[in-house]
């Protein structure tokens, strides 16, 4: 019967330290490139905050400009308009008979 020289298919343990290194550290490469996105995507947003801000002052200041032309217009219509009875401003403006 002839006698087959069995050898171990397993890693030794070397190889296995040397493997479980390797995993180690391309884990901590791929967690060193997500800190660094998630730092790059933290300033973007940062930048991104600070631009709303300026843009949402611009916006105020329209809003209060297009306000004042609104009441203005308004102020300007009414003044136009035809009335038939005399305002009430006039009437309290002629002097009282009891002074």
């Amino acid at each position: 019967m002839p006698v087959h020289n069995r050898t171990s298919q397993l890693p030794t343990s070397s190889t296995n330290s040397s493997t479980s290194t390797t995993l180690k550290q391309r884990h901590l490469a791929q967690l060193a490139h997500q800190i660094e996105q998630i730092a790059q995507q933290s300033t973007r947003l940062s930048n991104l905050v600070e631009q709303m801000s300026e843009q949402m002052e611009g916006q105020r200041q329209l809003g209060i400009y297009y306000s004042s032309m609104l009441m203005a217009t308004g102020r300007v219509f009414h003044l136009e308009e035809p009335t038939a009875s005399p305002s009430p401003s006039a009437k309290s403006d002629s002097p009282s008979p009891s002074m």
